[in-house]
């Protein structure tokens, strides 16, 4: 126990000043379409254009009967989101997303594994 107590005390002097003035980095808030909500959403560049665009999975609903909604939408680097229109028929349980550059060309790619039956 002793051990962790000198690091610990180190880390509260070297940022207890620094926490108590923090100033929130966020100031204006999105609003985006979503049909539900998504349990796993994703923030990355697809387009190439330097904004961070979101992909969020399973929107419709976190269990379902019927194909679910993957929704993937594009900053157009004002603040504003657009459909990107990527269309991914037949998934039932898209629960997660992962995405790099698999295939080693520079774009980000994306994984969607279907727990619903399907991959």
């Amino acid at each position: 126990m002793k051990r962790f107590v000198a690091p610990l005390a180190l880390l509260a002097s070297l940022t207890g000043s620094s926490l108590a003035s923090a100033q929130a980095l966020f100031n204006d808030s999105v609003a985006l379409p979503f049909t539900g909500f998504s349990n796993y959403i994703q923030l990355v560049d697809l387009d190439h254009d330097g904004d961070l665009d979101i992909i969020a999975p399973n929107c419709s609903g976190f269990i379902g009967t019927g194909a679910q909604a993957f929704e993937v939408y594009r900053n157009d680097g004002t603040g504003s989101f657009a459909d990107y229109g990527f269309p991914l028929a037949g998934t039932k349980a898209v629960r997660q997303v992962a995405t790099g550059d698999i295939d080693g060309d520079g774009d980000n790619d994306v994984v969607v594994p279907d727990a619903g039956g399907g991959s």
